[in-house]
């Protein structure tokens, strides 16, 4: 089986920066322009992570059937899941906070 190559630390270090960005500038001093950034990535690390969790079901099943234990990638996978789940929900709930503000 082919593992899909994503780098554990791009994404979400994107992710982590634009949070510490948000956070420094405030959701009230923002635009159009970068609600519409937020909004697309967004949706990206919402593929991305749905993406990993697919990897992860096809990395336990696998082995499973090889009964071995967790293997290297399927670990790699479970921690970039979690630091997806860390920062995610941050992320999309400053986004709708944005679109509030431009909204009113």
């Amino acid at each position: 089986m082919k593992v899909l190559n994503i780098d554990k630390h791009n994404e979400i270090l994107a992710l982590k920066e634009e949070i510490e960005m948000i956070e420094d500038y405030g959701v009230n001093n923002m635009n159009i322009e970068e609600l519409q950034y937020l909004k697309r990535m967004s949706k990206e690390c919402h593929t991305y992570m749905n993406c990993v969790i697919t990897i992860i079901n096809n990395l336990q099943l696998r082995d499973e059937c090889n009964n071995t234990g967790k293997s290297k990638e399927l670990k790699y996978y479970e921690e970039k899941l979690e630091l997806f789940k860390e920062y995610l929900p941050q992320y999309d709930e400053y986004k709708n906070q944005l679109e509030e503000v431009l909204a009113a």
